[in-house]
Parts: C-alpha cells; structure tokens; sequence
C-alpha cells in the first residue's frame, strides 16, 4: 500500500499512477456496512430536520414570492430522505415490521 508521500509525489506529476495510487487507498480506507449505515441514519435524521424547518416557514411564506420555490425544497428534501432510506436498504438495514411494504 502507497504512503501519502508516494500519492503527493505522485499528484505532484499529475499523473496516471496518481489516480491508481488515490483509488487503491481508497479502497482500502472503505467503510463497513455498519459505520456507512450509522452515517447514513444521522444524515436521514439532520435531512429530516431541515424538513421540519422549512415546513414551520411555510405558514410565513404562503401567498409571498418564493412560497412555490419552499415547497419544491420541502419536496426535494423529502426525496433526499427517501433515497437515504434505499441506501439503507442496500446496506442490509429493515425497516421496523410495521413500516415495511409486503407487496410484492
């Protein structure tokens, strides 16, 4: 495995072996499943802050410019929280068993 003086040599020339040397250290710094799926819980629950913010300026704002752009973001981050929970499903994590969609 390269040390960081080899990869900043290496940057230093710009090379082709700089970006094999960056990728093979980044491979080897991966996360596990359970740290990526702890950093991904706390990104749902700040997303889902930032929801909850905005919602609460959505009373202020309505019938003012910028009432539809605040909705478009409520929208947005809503999505953002959803697609979080797909990483999580990828991850292996389950929905507690009264969320979970049985449809198949």
């Amino acid at each position: 495995m390269p040390d960081i003086e080899q990869i900043r040599a290496a940057l230093d020339g710009n090379s082709a072996q700089a970006q094999l040397l960056v990728q093979e250290e980044h491979i080897t710094e991966r996360k596990s499943n359970e740290e990526l799926h702890a950093e991904i819980k706390e990104l749902r629950r700040s997303i889902d802050a930032c929801i909850k913010q905005a919602e609460n300026k959505q009373w202020d704002i309505r019938s003012r410019p910028g009432s539809d752009e605040l909705d478009i973001a409520i929208l947005k981050l809503k999505e953002a929280k959803m697609w979080c929970g797909q990483v999580l499903g990828e991850l292996g994590h389950k929905l507690p068993a009264e969320f979970r969609d049985e449809a198949h």
